[in-house]
């Protein structure tokens, strides 16, 4: 979908004949889900064992040696000297 496709569905959704939510009811509510993830804290502990980085495990996030799992998003740590 091209920039352009996106900006006429969104100008459509925005503009439509329903009372499902008014164009500054969509963005306050998207502001509201972006103000509670900011919000979201992840806390790991991460060691360094014989000059390599360790994850220890954790009920937050999945974590193995030096790969960290956040979502969808992996994580390789390094340690630089």
């Amino acid at each position: 979908m091209s920039p352009d496709d996106l900006d006429e569905k969104f100008e459509a959704y925005l503009t439509r004949d329903d009372d499902a939510h008014t164009g500054s009811q969509f963005f306050e509510l998207l502001a509201e889900i972006e103000r509670r993830r900011a919000q979201e804290s992840i806390e790991v502990t991460l060691r360094v064992v014989n000059g390599q980085a360790q994850f220890e495990p954790s009920d937050q996030a999945r974590a193995e040696g030096n790969i960290l799992w956040v979502g969808n998003k992996r994580v390789v740590v390094k340690v630089a000297e």
